[in-house]
């Protein structure tokens, strides 16, 4: 008997610590972003544009943001089924980033 819920305890105490290793694997995975060279995109988190990505990797909040490529020749961000203007305080950022 006491084998026995020694055992189910620690079956118990995998199961949760295989749980926990996942969560954090999907976090890290989901909170990297890669940008190609020549393009750029908009950091949308809670649907809100918080950031303009430069190429290369960008770390960004797991699980709550988004990413779609801006067009800086017409200050338009590409989203999902429509094209939105970039808001007017990151056009400086994007005009910026598309210079260099």
């Amino acid at each position: 008997m006491i084998g026995l819920f020694h055992r189910e305890s620690m079956v118990a105490f995998l199961v949760t610590v295989g749980f926990v290793l996942l969560v954090i694997v999907a976090a890290l995975y989901d909170s990297v972003q890669t940008v190609r060279e020549g393009e750029l995109k908009a950091l949308l988190v809670f649907g809100e544009m918080e950031a303009v990505l430069e190429p290369g990797l960008n770390v960004v909040p797991p699980f709550v943001s988004k990413t779609y490529p801006i067009d800086p020749q017409t200050m338009t961000i590409d989203a999902a089924d429509d094209r939105i203007a970039v808001p007017s305080e990151f056009e400086s950022d994007v005009q910026a980033a598309a210079d260099r």
